[in-house]
């Protein structure tokens, strides 16, 4: 009786070893798959897209703030021109 608990235990043991061992090639083979996908992405037309819209989208700020700045500025050019054009209005009257 004793044997046959012993030889229970160390084939229960030797099952636990083997899912064990499984489970890791199974994590290992899931790892590779994601890994390869990743890499697949990286390198995808979309992951390039992505990154061309984002430097359109920097482009198009600075071109937007750039104009702003120019219309600011003619604005307050053409201001003082008004003020001047009524000061000299002003000294003819």
């Amino acid at each position: 009786m004793k044997w046959a608990g012993e030889k229970y235990a160390e084939a229960f043991g030797n099952q636990l070893v083997n899912e064990r061992r499984n489970s890791f090639a199974l994590r290992n083979a899931e790892g590779r798959r994601q890994r390869r996908v990743m890499e697949q992405f990286n390198g995808s037309e979309s992951y390039k897209l992505n990154w061309a819209g984002e430097k359109d989208d920097e482009t198009y700020k600075k071109k937007t703030s750039d104009t702003s700045r120019e219309s600011l500025a003619l604005s307050g050019h053409e201001h003082l021109r008004v003020n001047e054009v009524t000061e000299q209005m002003k000294a003819k009257e």
